[in-house]
Parts: structure tokens; sequence; C-alpha cells
């Protein structure tokens, strides 16, 4: 006997049929539909799809047989998987190779053998195979519909790994729903106020808390440019300021007075940091405005910093000083962000 040859590649040819992530897994019927339609074109007592492991063959659908696994060394489909031409044997006693085989000389009493081999990700990772317990010719025509059988089966392997991908796909999906819900959630009802800028000059998202802080609706906001916002005084530097920041200058530290619809005015701090990675010019910006105040006793330092500004005495300031921060939305890294905060709530490549 002949035992099956160990194939070159085999650990890679292996590591294809894991992958497909069928082995030991129940029968199917869209298998064993296609076996048992085999047998009864044919009109032979066997038909199988045979998987080739390391040491082992096991069969996804066996008609006409009750094992579901033999030893790799003996197996016929262990040859077939040597090349990707089929394996016809039409007598097994006339041939040297599995003359004294134990499938040939044993209870299974093999004498007709011919495999088609499968191939999945670019390798042969087992045989859709036909047997028969007495010597038969086997015609070309044959030969051409066990192909077709055979195609018929690697279509269902391949639906399997797509079955198996759509499902981690949808799962992915449903995870990343609900964590931009959650965010979504976040940013809506933060007591900080928070917005999402862009290059064209108007706010792309706004939440309610800043809205109502400069007297606006979210509306409105969204339909006014935000620069229109900013004291008269103070849009030039912080154009500037953003300019530098789209330029690539790691960090930008400027200050302005914005105003409400009242016309109260609150002076605002801040810093424009710029992230590792390069910026596009299209880039949105998440502004995230804060309280100074609370922000400095969340830090244990509880000391008012509420002042008006130097050159304009205003009646009253509609909000102690607040602190800004201007994250470019250019990669999931938030390790340069100076407003720790941000990593809790932000994804920046999902908001829009």
């Amino acid at each position: 006997m002949l035992p099956a040859p160990e194939l070159k590649h085999d650990a890679e040819r292996v590591a294809a049929l894991h992958a497909l992530a069928v082995l030991d897994t129940p029968s199917e019927e869209r298998f064993d539909r296609l076996t048992r339609l085999a047998a009864q074109f044919f009109d032979v007592p066997i038909a199988l799809v045979s998987l080739i492991d390391t040491n082992r063959q096991w069969f996804k659908s066996c008609f006409g047989l009750e094992a579901t696994e033999t030893p790799r060394d003996i197996s016929f489909c262990g040859h077939t998987i040597t090349s990707d031409e089929m394996l016809v044997i039409e007598n097994a006693l006339d041939d040297s190779r599995f003359a004294d085989n134990p499938l040939v000389t044993g209870e299974l009493n093999i004498r007709f053998y011919a495999g088609q081999p499968l191939r999945f990700q670019d390798q042969l990772i087992g045989t859709f195979c036909l047997i028969d317990r007495e010597p038969r010719k086997f015609e070309e025509s044959a030969r051409d519909s066990l192909r077709d059988f055979a195609a018929a089966v690697e279509a269902e392997l391949n639906l399997v790994t797509q079955s198996e991908l759509n499902k981690k796909l949808f799962e992915s999906q449903a995870q990343q729903k609900k964590a931009q819900e959650e965010r979504d959630r976040i940013f809506t009802d933060s007591l900080d106020l928070l917005c999402v800028a862009g290059y064209d000059g108007y706010f792309q998202r706004i939440n309610k808390t800043l809205a109502k802080t400069l007297g606006y609706t979210v509306e409105e906001l969204l339909a006014t440019p935000f620069l229109e916002i900013v004291h008269p005084d103070d849009r030039v530097p912080t154009q500037l300021a953003i300019e530098k920041v789209a330029k690539g200058s790691d960090v930008v530290e400027f200050e302005n007075r914005n105003l409400s619809r009242t016309e109260r005015i609150a002076r605002l701090p801040g810093v424009h940091q710029r992230l590792r990675r390069a910026i596009p010019r299209s880039m949105r910006w998440v502004v995230i405005l804060r309280s100074a105040k609370r922000w400095r006793q969340r830090c244990g330092k509880a000391k008012p910093v509420s002042r008006p500004w130097s050159s304009i005495r205003p009646k009253r300031l509609f909000c102690s000083t607040l602190r800004i921060t201007v994250l470019p939305i250019a990669t999931k890294t938030h390790s340069t962000c100076s407003n720790l905060s941000a990593k809790r709530f932000l994804n920046p490549t999902r908001l829009s």
C-alpha cells in the first residue's frame, strides 16, 4: 500500500481548512442533498464530501456510509488532493497503490473510486467523491458531471464563510451603532458645551447646553456662521488661530469673547491642539467649552476665575470664564489632547 503523500505546503492547506470552520460540525441538508443526488445520478452506493485534516479525512456529508472519518494515510482522497486533477480508480485491485489498502481488503471493500478536489482560499482542502464496491468504467461525460457536483459543493462551502463574515459584520455594525448612540446621547445631554465646527465656517453639530447658554436654538446656531458669535474684535485672531492649526501647528493658544443673543460677553481662553497625524484642510473640529471654575474645582482648585474682559465693561457675564479645547477630527488617537474628558465620550471619526 502506498500511504497518502505528505504535501509540501500542507500547513497552509490545513490552515485554510480550519479557517473554513466546518470540521466536526453537524450534518447539513444542503450538503446531504448533493451527496444523495450524486449517489442516485451515478448509481453508486456511496457519495462523500471529504475534508482532509492533518491526520484524518472527515466527512462533512456521507451518503451510504456510517463512518464519519478515517485515517488520512489510508484514504483515497489523500492522494486526490495532490493535484487539481480528478482521481479515478476503476478497479482498486488492479492499482498497486491501493490493492492492499485496508479500505479495499477490509469490510468497506472499495473497488471503484472517483474524486474531484475541492478548493478553498486557493488550497485543496478535500474532495467530492464517489465509491462503489464493484469495478466500473467512468466515461468523460460522467467526469464532467462529477466536476459540476464538486463545483456546487465548493459554492456551498464558500457560503459558509460568507455567512460567518456576514454574522461578524452584523455584530460589529450593531456594536458600532450602540456605541454611536451612546456617544450621541452623551454629546446631546452633556452639561459641557459641545459642538462640531467645520472649515466652511458653520457649526455641523451642537448640543443643547451650548445653545441654551448662548441664548439660541440648536437650529439657529447650525444656520449661523460660528464667527458671528465671536466678539468682532476677536474674530481675526480666532480665525488666525484656526488657520495655524490647519497648517500643522502643534498647539495654538488664544483667548476670545463670545456673544450671546443679548450681547452679553464671556471671555473664552482656549487651546487649539493638533493630533499627532496630519490634518486635511477639510477636517472638522470638536469644540469643548467647559466652565473653568468647575474644571478647576474638579482638579481640587476651588479658586474662582470669573472676571470681565479688561477692555470692555459689560453689565454682567452670561457665565464664568470658559476653558475651550478644539480637537481636530483626524484619528482615533487622543494621546495629545489637552482635555482628557474628550476621551470619555468622543469618537472623532464618527461625529457628523
